[in-house]
């Protein structure tokens, strides 16, 4: 690394204690909460005529779902209505509504990888703890630093596709 780039901010580690900060901490606070409560709603009100690890795997999936369908298509939104600023400026670009869509995510892994400690253990299980907290740990970084929102937000895109597996999946296990 030359003596120029050392003094660049996208080169300097974050501090990961801005995570703790109002801005960031209240917002995942509120978002788990939500998630929670519509984790709750679901397992009360949808999918109880399955048996037991069944009805477990769709109430899940409708939670995966209902997250792809509000990040996927905010993101969507979000992107497509800034498309000058889409390529321009991938380390300094900031929206405030763009900065939450990273913080819904790492709140609705936390809450699925709870939900799956809780009622599922298996390899599969490890693989989803696994990407999950790799996840998190690149979404994370937008809160921390203040930079690669429009990158985390890229990355979010792939909700979209999400909103339509998820329902497959939905549908095949439906019918089984």
């Amino acid at each position: 690394m030359s003596e120029s780039s050392r003094h660049l901010p996208e080169y300097n580690t974050p501090n990961l204690l801005n995570l703790l900060l109002p801005h960031n901490i209240i917002p995942l606070a509120v978002y788990s909460l939500i998630f929670q409560i519509a984790r709750q709603y679901v397992k009360n009100k949808f999918w109880l005529k399955f048996d037991k690890f069944k009805r477990y795997r769709l109430q899940n999936l409708t939670i995966c779902w209902v997250h792809a369908v509000v990040v996927g298509v905010s993101d969507m939104v979000l992107m497509f209505s800034h498309p000058h600023e889409i390529f321009h400026d991938v380390i300094d670009w900031y929206d405030p509504i763009a900065a939450q869509l990273p913080l819904i995510s790492v709140a609705y892994f936390f809450q699925d990888a709870v939900d799956m400690l809780r009622y599922e253990w298996s390899s599969y299980t490890l693989e989803l703890l696994l990407h999950h907290g790799f996840t998190c740990a690149a979404l994370v970084l937008p809160a921390a630093t203040g930079k690669f929102t429009l990158a985390a937000g890229w990355a979010l895109l792939m909700e979209v596709n999400r909103i339509v597996r998820a329902w497959r999946k939905m549908l095949k296990m439906e019918r089984k």
